[in-house]
């Protein structure tokens, strides 16, 4: 009877530590890829599709005049390596430390266009507005959070996606997109919201269908985007 309490309080031990291990760390890359990761989509964003970004074209992304932040996070990574190395981690720890570095390193090298942005947000009275979108993109990124823990708010996400070249119209009077553009967004978005509402067949993992859906998606964007 010791024995087998000795074991169960080895195996809770062992269990507790498994559950915490590294977690700090681990999450603290995690949040800090996807912040970076948001940052430079950002800065994508309004360099491509906005006025500000047309108009101060001659700063991009990944412009070399970042006043030495190369070797500020050349420093960074090299020194987030050599700790996973002396600590000898497994690989996976060196994607998830060094991802967020080089995100950040893109992300800063947009400040100046991020900057003038904001400065065109105020200055041209669309402050209201701004806010208006940003409350709905904490919304929806509040509902794919939930979604973790009810799959039918992805198809109610989707939905509402669906209307979007509509709303543009309405709304915008934008006339950018095409009829077959449109329909063929609304009709996807449609077609996908129907999955979450299914059943869940089986739990096994299936890397061959995740990697193949990524390649999948890579390819049909190269393809549209050509």
């Amino acid at each position: 009877i010791n024995k087998t309490h000795a074991l169960i309080h080895t195996a809770l031990k062992g269990l507790r530590y498994y559950q915490t291990y590294d977690r700090f760390f681990l999450g603290l890359s995690i949040i800090l890829g996807f912040l970076g990761w948001m940052s430079y989509i950002l800065c994508l964003v309004v360099l491509e599709h906005t006025p500000v970004g047309q108009a101060y074209s001659a700063v991009t992304v990944s412009s070399r005049q970042a006043d030495g932040s190369i070797y500020i996070f050349t420093a960074i990574a090299v020194s987030v390596f050599l700790l996973l190395y002396v600590q000898s981690l497994p690989q996976m720890y060196y994607i998830y430390s060094l991802m967020p570095v080089a995100l950040w390193y893109k992300a800063f090298a947009g400040r100046k266009l991020l900057y003038h942005a904001v400065k065109s947000v105020f200055s041209h009275g669309t402050f209201l507005g701004f806010v208006l979108s940003l409350l709905f993109c904490v919304a929806g990124l509040e509902l794919l959070i939930q979604s973790f823990y009810h799959r039918e708010l992805i198809s109610f996400i989707l939905l509402a996606l669906s209307a979007w070249p509509l709303t543009s119209v309405l709304l915008h009077h934008s006339t950018r997109a095409s009829a077959p553009t449109s329909l063929g967004w609304s009709l996807t978005c449609l077609l996908v919201a129907v999955f979450p509402l299914l059943p869940v067949v089986g739990k096994e993992t299936q890397y061959f269908l995740v990697i193949s859906s990524g390649i999948t998606a890579l390819v049909i964007g190269a393809v549209i985007c050509s």
